[in-house]
This record gives structure tokens, sequence and C-alpha cells, in this order.
């Protein structure tokens, strides 16, 4: 006979491990929009240079943040597992 859960409609809960994976799907998934934002903009924001400066230097700056994010979840998920 197989143990079934007690709450068979609730899910586990999440791991550590299950939240890293999740919190850098979550990072990659928003990189990755963020970056197609900033290719559209790019194709119709050539009229206004101003704002197109500006919006650029928020790409970058955001783009450097998820990546500063997604190298810090990834170095605490390998020293977990030490």
């Amino acid at each position: 006979m197989k143990n079934k859960p007690s709450n068979e409609g609730e899910e586990p809960p999440l791991t550590p491990k299950d939240t890293d994976r999740q919190e850098l799907q979550d990072l990659f998934s928003f990189y990755r929009n963020f970056e197609d934002m900033l290719r559209e903009i790019q194709h119709y924001g050539h009229g206004h240079a101003k704002h197109f400066h500006l919006l650029k230097e928020v790409a970058k700056k955001a783009s450097y943040y998820t990546r500063n994010q997604i190298n810090t979840i990834k170095s605490e998920s390998k020293k977990n597992k030490k």
C-alpha cells in the first residue's frame, strides 16, 4: 500500500533549493522581457533621442542589477550545497 499525503490537494513545502530555482527563473524571465522592451524602445525611439538615452541608462542599470542578483543566487546556492 502506498503512503498518501494527508492533504492530497496541497503541494509539498518548497525547499531552499526550489525557492532559489524559482527566483532564478523569475529573474531570467524578467531579464528576457526587459531585453525585449529595450529592443522595442530602440526600434521606435529614434525620434525621441533624449528620452531614448534616459531609458537606455535605466535599462543598463536594471540589467546590471538583475545579473548581480542572478550571480548572487547562484553563488549562495553553491555554498549551500557544500
